[in-house]
């Protein structure tokens, strides 16, 4: 059998060409690269499989989270079945799947996690059978520390009848009536009285102003720690705090007021809830005054350290996920 052999010319002289040599080369070196170029292909692929699976469980686990503190602080039990029933929901397939619960259902801690194995496409080629991603996620309930829709009237934290309401175990029903003025009374400050009409803003403050957020509410965060300018007294009778009456509203508490006037400063320590039975802006100073319900309640929202103070409204918020975050 012949063999052909190309040959080029140089300097006169035949030699024979190296094409095919260097084709061998390439497809040697090629053949040799792609076992770990495969390997490592196949690692990819898998770590994006655990990356959506565990990414998946870690919503569940959230929801589940939220779920059983929402019905723990509502009145339920901690960890009920039903509550982590959502881990579920969107697919995932926990194992070890664990709730726990420490201090109440107005100031406690509930934690939830799980693991979720799963079964590698190409990785169990090295030898992995299984791969475990784990999630977790701790929800805290507490005293609500930033509240939105609130109405502008704040109410002295010392003032007796909310006092006693605390006191006696917040209970439902116990209608009081208090009154704009009381000179005796100046809550750690040095501004008398048990109501103040708060400028949420900072602006101007103008009736209509007032008026819109005692209709709607104010419609940004204000939050435990926040120092506002107010007026004491009873506040304009054009204002319509009438709307009010029938329903629950949300407003702050505040102690250490300073100033006086429209100058005054009040600090938010609290929110409370009622409802109006009754409004009278006229009339002498012994009967202008809200006629109230305090009630008790729970929000979505930021939650304070179990020191703060309480006046009947409960928060919930996430304070660890995959087991990063402060819940003391």
């Amino acid at each position: 059998m012949l063999r052909l052999v190309s040959f080029a010319r140089r300097d006169g002289k035949r030699i024979p060409e190296k094409k095919s040599q260097n084709r061998g080369s390439i497809a040697i070196i090629a053949a040799l690269s792609f076992v770990p170029m495969s390997l490592i292909f196949a690692v990819v692929i898998d770590a994006g499989r655990s990356w959506v699976v565990q990414t998946r469980l870690q919503n569940g686990i959230e929801a589940g989270a939220v779920a059983a503190a929402q019905t723990w602080m509502t009145g339920g039990t901690s960890c009920q079945t039903s509550s982590l029933g959502i881990v579920s929901a969107n697919g995932a397939v926990p194992v070890n799947l664990a709730c726990t619960s420490s201090g109440s259902n107005r100031a406690g801690v509930v934690r939830v996690s799980a693991d979720e194995d799963i079964e590698p496409i190409f990785s169990a080629l090295l030898g992995r059978n299984l791969v475990r991603v784990t999630a977790s996620t701790s929800v805290r309930i507490g005293t609500s520390s930033s509240v939105m829709g609130l109405r502008p009237i704040s109410l002295c934290a010392e003032n007796t009848n909310v006092r006693n309401w605390i006191d006696s175990g917040m209970p439902t029903g116990v209608t009081v009536k208090v009154l704009f003025q009381s000179p005796g009374v100046l809550c750690g400050g040095n501004v008398s009285g048990n109501w103040t009409v708060l400028d949420f803003n900072g602006g101007s403050s103008s009736n209509n102003e007032t008026e819109q957020w005692v209709v709607d509410g104010y419609n940004e965060i204000i939050s435990v720690g926040d120092v506002l300018y107010g007026t004491p007294g009873a506040p304009s009778s054009s204002i319509r705090f009438n709307s009010t009456i029938g329903k629950s509203i949300l407003f702050p508490m505040f102690r250490n007021p300073i100033g006086t006037g429209s100058n005054a400063q009040y600090t938010i320590v609290g929110f409370a809830k009622a409802k109006v039975l009754g409004v009278q802006l006229t009339g002498s100073s012994a009967q202008r005054g809200f006629t109230l319900q305090f009630e008790r309640g729970s929000l979505s929202g930021s939650t304070g350290s179990f020191g703060s103070d309480d006046f009947g409204l409960t928060s919930w918020s996430v304070c660890s996920f995959e087991s990063i975050g402060d819940c003391s």
